[in-house]
């Protein structure tokens, strides 16, 4: 996921694969929270196995380090990844989430 917010205007691109049937790529930004220091929480659409258009709910937690950064998916059809390290238990082997300070 990258999000960027430019005069208010969202900018982003999503796109997931669980390697078990499930592959979503966003289509659109529709809302961004910040939800504590270092987590966020972006809300968008996005086509869900290049058919049906589905809600997203992403919220992302950096935790300082691969190992503790977190993630957890929701879609408008009921799929739910629970929260997931990026690193470990989740499956990836790889990968970064970094939270940077709003631009002034």
């Amino acid at each position: 996921m990258l999000l960027c917010v430019h005069n208010g205007d969202f900018f982003g691109k999503l796109k997931y694969n669980d390697k078990a049937g499930t592959k979503l790529d966003g289509t659109d930004v529709t809302d961004f929270k910040q939800t504590g220091a270092k987590s966020r929480q972006i809300v968008g659409a996005a086509t869900l196995n290049g058919g049906a258009t589905v809600t997203y709910t992403l919220d992302i937690v950096d935790g300082g380090n691969p190992a503790k950064d977190t993630f957890r998916l929701r879609l408008s059809n009921g799929y739910d990844t629970g929260v997931q390290k990026l690193i470990g238990t989740s499956g990836f082997r790889c990968g970064n989430i970094r939270v940077h300070k709003p631009c002034k």
